[in-house]
């Protein structure tokens, strides 16, 4: 018996689900042309917020691969000195202050080296870029 109204309150569910999706579609299809009208416009909407995200994205993006140029531009001066500050920390007192000098120009130079390579291989990379882009471009 508890079965049987189970299955009637589900067919009352259902039944309330189809009614509530067939009145829009009814009305859509009575007004098809208004329905199509404000679609557009929902859709013409839609766009445009979308290309707005898109624009912000692609402006972070540039934002931040020109600082980041920057600021490699910027250690890469940087690190054209380093040897002479680590030169004047091998020569600095065995005191606290000196110890302090040495390990902060050991770090910088293992720094600046990290930076050597990330650049060359970079530069590796681009020279290949360019290779296979001079092979495979029309002469």
């Amino acid at each position: 018996m508890e079965r049987a109204f189970t299955f009637f309150f589900i067919g009352i569910a259902l039944t309330a689900v189809f009614l509530m999706i067939l009145r829009p579609v009814l009305w859509a299809l009575r007004n098809w042309k208004e329905f199509l009208q404000a679609s557009m416009q929902a859709l013409g909407i839609a766009a445009a917020m979308g290309a707005g995200i898109a624009f912000v994205l692609l402006a972070l993006f540039v934002v931040s691969l020109v600082g980041l140029s920057i600021y490699e531009n910027y250690k890469a001066k940087q690190c054209q000195s380093v040897y002479e500050r680590v030169a004047k920390a091998r020569n600095a007192p065995d005191d606290y202050f000196g110890n302090k000098l040495r390990s902060d120009a050991s770090a910088e130079q293992t720094h600046c080296d990290e930076l050597a390579a990330r650049l060359s291989q970079r530069e590796t990379a681009t020279g290949q870029t360019n290779l296979i882009l001079s092979i495979l471009s029309p002469k």
